[in-house]
């Protein structure tokens, strides 16, 4: 409400201002209040981002720290820690993989933001807009924008310039229209963005809602896990060939159909269901070489409480739907394992599961 009393206020002005000098030509106030409004977004976008990197905690001046400090923040990373047992470090061939050789830079401390600029200051020289302010700035900005661009639609059909000092100047208003929608807004949105990053101005009910939807997301991880093992448990008890130790009978033209047949089951997911099981599969796979290892299932079956069946459950889910003998999981052979352990389950198997 104040944004739009201040907007037409500035407006009346305008109008007043308009009224009482008609000897000035209306194409030298519209050309001179569209390149205003294209000089005040400027400055604002420069201004904003002034106070952005005054506001922003410093990298370390070693490159080497600057990547210690974003080591392990990739997706494939950040979900993969979720995982259970997971432990970072390690020396195996995929963790050095992960783990670029940084000199004594990867042997020191973990590096720490160096403090904002604007903190380096006595605390009283500390006077900072808020992101509130600044949103109503460009919504001004915005009102103004339009009312120019509408004041041009309307002369152009009501009183069109005639002189040719009167059609340069016309054409000189509509250029700034451009500028300002494809270069100075998309500016000031996006530092506006960073300025809400910033700790104090933090949507502290939106990010509780993404920490509890993640938590969710995590919980549906382990329940889709589960279902793996009674699904293994549930085909060894009712004898089929493949869950059972001698599966030699199970043949690769059988595991093709197993495959073909969990490739539909799996598209039958909604599409959110089938992003979160990709999830899993790339935290499995950090080093993106498209394979999962069976002793990452295997050691994750483990953790989560199945000792006994998680060896067996990987071999026969392997066996399953290995149709060219290659041994492995990868994306396809995945889908497969999940699309028939993932559709239709009852809650007693669910239940039976756990």
């Amino acid at each position: 409400a104040g944004t739009w009393i201040v907007s037409l206020f500035i407006v009346t002005l305008l109008i007043y201002f308009r009224r009482a000098a008609p000897f000035i030509p209306i194409e030298i106030v519209q050309c001179t209040l569209a390149w205003v409004l294209a000089a005040t977004g400027v400055v604002l976008a420069v201004v904003l981002e002034e106070d952005t990197f005054e506001l922003t905690p410093g990298l370390p001046t070693d490159p080497r720290g600057i990547l210690c400090f974003f080591a392990g923040t990739s997706f494939q990373m950040l979900r993969r820690s979720k995982l259970p047992g997971y432990k970072a470090g390690g020396n195996s061939a995929q963790a050095r993989r992960l783990g670029p050789e940084l000199g004594v830079a990867g042997n020191q401390r973990p590096p720490v933001l160096a403090q904002p600029p604007a903190f380096q200051r006595p605390r009283r020289q500390i006077r900072f807009p808020s992101s509130r302010a600044y949103e109503r700035l460009f919504r001004m900005l915005a009102f103004f924008q339009a009312i120019c661009v509408s004041s041009l639609i309307m002369v152009h059909f009501s009183h069109p310039p005639t002189s040719n000092c009167g059609i340069v100047l016309h054409l000189l208003a509509w250029s700034e229209w451009p500028l300002m929608l494809f270069w100075i807004v998309p500016a000031l949105i996006r530092r506006l963005t960073v300025r809400n990053s910033i700790e104090s101005e933090k949507d502290k009910q939106l990010v509780l809602k993404v920490s509890f939807q993640s938590k969710e997301s995590l919980l549906r991880d382990f329940r889709r896990l589960v279902r793996l093992v009674g699904f293994t448990k549930r085909a060894s008890l009712e004898g089929a060939a493949w869950a059972q130790r001698d599966n030699a009978s199970w043949t690769s033209s059988q595991a093709k159909r197993a495959v073909e047949t969990g490739l539909a089951l799996f598209h039958d997911l909604s599409p959110d269901e089938q992003l979160e099981i990709y999830a899993l599969f790339a935290a499995w796979d950090p080093g993106n070489t498209g394979i999962v290892e069976r002793r990452e299932v295997s050691r994750t079956f483990a953790l989560m409480g199945f000792q006994q069946e998680a060896e067996t459950s990987v071999d026969s889910l392997i066996t399953f739907v290995d149709q060219d003998g290659s041994n492995a999981f990868d994306w396809v052979r995945f889908r497969a394992i999940f699309g028939h352990a993932s559709v239709r389950v009852s809650m007693d198997q669910l239940s039976a599961n756990m």
